[in-house]
């Protein structure tokens, strides 16, 4: 199936973590938009996130952990987030991951990004360590050991990375403009 060749998904999570931060820039962050941008962006973000998790029961994993901690830290906070995250989940809930190592992509990247989630917004980790948040290195680190036991493992860490360069190249984007 096409949207399960590599570069496909990897693509597909690029822009997925460009629509996901320009979900946030057009609501949280000054821009101005019209209800009609803001919805479609949602719209875009959980549309090519679907992408990626029919691509990848793996991805599905990975996202549905995120798309659950967001949810436990209150980060679905507006209603183009709850779009974007229910498409996501929708899809997740139509593949329907399964086996041992989804759960080992599952539980453990919950926990992660709950944890640091949670240190981060309470003001836990020093000014120094902020960039280990931010960019998900938590993430990559427990991926790269997982993706040394099981090699299918690399598409996950490889498409996260996509999605952060989406995400952080918009943000930067429009930070300089």
């Amino acid at each position: 199936m096409f949207l399960e060749i590599p570069i496909v998904i990897i693509i597909n999570a690029f822009i997925t973590g460009v629509f996901t931060k320009a979900a946030d820039l057009f609501v949280e962050h000054g821009y101005k938009s019209s209800t009609t941008v803001k919805i479609l962006l949602g719209i875009a973000w959980g549309f090519f996130g679907s992408l990626v998790v029919i691509g990848s029961p793996l991805l599905g994993a990975f996202y549905f952990a995120i798309l659950l901690s967001w949810i436990i830290r209150y980060k679905l906070d507006f209603y183009n987030h709850g779009i974007g995250g229910a498409l996501i989940l929708l899809t997740i809930f139509y593949v329907r991951p399964a086996g041992e190592l989804v759960t080992l992509i599952l539980v453990p990247t919950l926990i992660l990004f709950t944890v640091f989630g949670v240190l981060s917004r309470e003001h836990k980790m020093k000014k120094k360590l902020s960039w280990f948040h931010r960019y998900n290195i938590y993430s990559f680190i427990y991926l790269a050991i997982l993706a040394s036991f099981y090699s299918e493992v690399w598409i996950v860490f490889i498409a996260s990375l996509a999605n952060v360069f989406g995400y952080h190249g918009i943000r930067y984007f429009f930070k300089e403009k």
